[in-house]
């Protein structure tokens, strides 16, 4: 589901119980609900939100790897 997918199911879910949302008000929640999972995830480390999902950052190694492009093995940056 894409995020206007998204958009579109919690206004549909609104107005399915009576109320009436204008769109741009329902995507500005979906932005800060998205930008505040991000930004805590950055400083915190992890969200969890009982029922739909736990995110978390991970850190992954260096590694070496093959480029078929070059032709050659490459290391990827760690991140």
């Amino acid at each position: 589901m894409y995020k206007t997918e998204l958009v579109s199911a919690v206004i549909s879910a609104e107005k399915a119980k009576g109320n009436d949302l204008p769109k741009g008000k329902v995507e500005s929640i979906v932005n800060s609900l998205f930008e505040t999972i991000r930004d805590t995830v950055k400083t915190d480390g992890k969200v969890q939100i009982i029922g739909f999902g736990t995110f978390s950052r991970v850190t992954r190694p260096e590694r070496t790897a093959y480029s078929g492009l070059v032709k050659r093995e490459i290391t990827t940056p760690s991140y």
